[in-house]
């Protein structure tokens, strides 16, 4: 569910290619490897990220932390590939010379927890079948990106209340058009 809602908020298809340059012990890095496999390629993988690499290898698409994305425009260097940004609160001075600069083929910014399997909420839109809220100021998430639950010592423990939905501890709002903020 992951996969085929990044794969259509972010009109991903035939032809595209997800750089994988983030650690799979991260959930951000396992996505990677789901969302190439729902659409048949192999990802263009990196220890570290290496930008003429992907650019050279036809990377279109990258999932990147906002440390990373820092260490690009620093380094003055270009990646062609968009960058589904997430993993820690993103400067809008990153933001800003990174589009000044033209460091990067875009980028979006994702919001989402590990049991979200790697994002639900890409620049402030939820995916189409994820319900976003707010409960007493915290967003919660309801909808077919969750896990089932977390493991623990007596078997699998459900996420969700009753109700299907997850509240998490992140501090933020739902407007009344539907574009969630995260404030911390």
């Amino acid at each position: 569910a992951s996969a085929a809602g990044a794969h259509a908020h972010l009109g991903i298809g035939a032809g595209d290619r997800w750089l994988l340059a983030l650690p799979l012990h991260h959930v951000a890095g396992l996505s990677v490897l789901w969302r190439s496999r729902v659409l048949g390629v192999e990802p263009v993988v990196q220890e570290r990220l290496d930008v003429t690499e992907a650019n050279t290898a036809g990377a279109t698409i990258a999932a990147l932390v906002p440390t990373q994305l820092r260490r690009l425009v620093d380094a003055g260097q270009r990646l062609a590939a968009r960058v589904l940004l997430g993993g820690a609160a993103i400067s809008p001075a990153l933001l800003a010379a990174s589009a000044a600069g033209g460091h990067v083929g875009g980028i979006v910014r994702s919001y989402g927890l590990t049991e979200t399997c790697g994002g639900c909420v890409y620049d402030g839109i939820p995916f189409a079948d994820v319900e976003v809220a707010t409960r007493a100021g915290r967003l919660a998430l309801r909808g077919p990106v969750l896990a089932a639950g977390t493991l623990a010592p007596t078997g699998l423990e459900p996420l969700t209340g009753p109700d299907g939905w997850l509240v998490t501890n992140d501090l933020g709002e739902v407007a009344p058009d539907g574009m969630v903020s995260v404030a911390g």
